[in-house]
């Protein structure tokens, strides 16, 4: 059966912070965690980094998936503008979870989003994270509707409180200032997706 767990902690220690969420959060599971999202709220993106890592230390064996934001919401609350984490975390019987990492490149005149896999007939949904300052976010979602044969994308894009610079992207253990994360979600136990 599925668990779900969720938790939002605020403090000017985000470290801290992600600590107490990610900890709260993984509480409310059954057992370990499959998939867990993230996202970090903070005026410093070095921080903001530091906070991203200590969560993704904390998940054990889940698939780890998180970005910046200038807000967050969990815990059946939000919070804007001020250092705050927020973690969700799902444990997912018999749900295949394969992450990737997009990145573009040049070729010619045109942008080209490289790294994503054809998604295999047991792929149900997938969650992507983009930097929209860099990442072509609108034409990627537009031009893949028909490449990935209509698989539903659902997620969101980064920001953070200093704009572009401060904008982070996390997927298992690693770190980006760019491009787009995500992952496919696929399996006999996913019914479809609501948003």
């Amino acid at each position: 059966m599925a668990r779900f767990g969720d938790a939002l902690t605020t403090g000017a220690d985000l470290v801290n912070a992600a600590e107490r969420a990610a900890l709260q959060a993984l509480e409310q599971m059954d057992g370990p965690a499959d998939l867990v999202c993230f996202f970090v709220s903070g005026a410093d993106p070095d921080e903001v980094t530091l906070a991203g890592r200590r969560v993704m230390e904390l998940t054990g064996d889940a698939l780890t998936l998180g970005c910046s934001a200038t807000g967050v919401v969990g815990g059946g609350r939000g919070v804007e503008g001020q250092g705050a984490v927020s973690v969700w975390c799902a444990r997912l019987p018999g749900v295949e979870l394969t992450p990737f990492r997009l990145d573009t490149v040049v070729e010619g005149d045109q942008l080209a989003v490289v790294g994503m896999r054809e998604p295999s007939p047991r792929d149900r949904a997938g969650i992507l994270f983009t930097n929209p300052y860099e990442f072509p976010t609108q034409a990627f979602v537009r031009e893949t509707t028909a490449a990935l044969d209509g698989l539903p994308l659902v997620g969101g894009m980064a920001d953070g409180l200093r704009g572009e610079e401060s904008v982070r992207l996390f997927c298992e253990g690693e770190v980006a200032d760019n491009g787009a994360v995500g992952v496919l979600i696929g399996g006999e136990g996913v019914l479809g997706t609501v948003v």
